[in-house]
């Protein structure tokens, strides 16, 4: 029988970050599409085929860097020591105020989404494990979204991942969501100070960009769009 054990984020990060906030890490990742279950339940074959063959030839490259209580997750690199937050799906979060920031895009319009509320409850697994990079990762399984799998190495005590998704007990190497897969391809220590660039504009409260987003959908479902899918 599968081992599940419960955690409280507070007790864990804490002690986490006493070790990491020194070292400068850098993980980066490579993302490949996967296809929605709605997608094969289109009832329209041609333009099902035409999603499947866009969403299978997707993929984008991102770096995280994290220098213990501050993460960005970008699809820039650093430069300069610098790291710009840039692209949709690019994320900085900061566990000593518990906010995050990220990119999101409706149809092909970008807003940055502030929320304070971290992506850190999880159901741990330490009976299911892999291999990413040849170290050891374990399982764990996203409380509020069953759909979002994270697989975390112990070996690097830095509670950081993809997507703002943190507070476990070693970086996540590997993440599936219902749409994405985020696997990490090198993993680097970053000597000296890297500045963390955040993006300028309006900024959106994130009750207020899933209100807009739902709207938006309904708007082109009701322009006779029913094939709309949310990524």
């Amino acid at each position: 029988m599968k081992r599940v054990i419960f955690f409280t984020l507070s007790c864990l990060v804490s002690c986490l970050l006493v070790s990491a906030q020194k070292i400068g890490l850098s993980i980066h990742y490579n993302m490949v599409m996967q296809i929605p279950k709605e997608v094969y339940s289109m009832s329209d074959l041609s333009k099902r085929q035409m999603i499947i063959n866009q969403l299978s030839n997707q993929h984008k490259t991102y770096t995280l860097f994290t220098n213990g209580n501050e993460c960005a997750f970008s699809t820039t690199g650093i430069d300069n020591n610098v790291i710009k937050l840039e692209g949709s799906g690019s994320y900085y979060t900061n566990t000593t105020d518990n906010k995050e920031i990220s990119i999101k895009s409706i149809v092909d319009k970008a807003f940055v989404v502030f929320s304070d509320s971290l992506k850190n409850e999880w159901d741990l697994y330490f009976d299911e494990t892999i291999e990413v990079l040849g170290k050891k990762c374990t399982k764990a399984v996203y409380k509020k979204n069953r759909s979002v799998v994270a697989w975390f190495c112990q070996e690097i005590p830095s509670p950081v991942g993809p997507c703002g998704y943190i507070g476990l007990p070693g970086a996540i190497l590997r993440l599936t969501t219902s749409s994405e897969i985020y696997e990490a391809e090198s993993i680097l220590p970053i000597k000296g100070q890297v500045k963390i660039e955040l993006p300028r504009g309006k900024i959106m409260q994130k009750p207020a960009f899933e209100k807009l987003q739902k709207k938006k959908i309904e708007e082109l479902k009701e322009s006779g769009n029913d094939n709309v899918i949310v990524l």
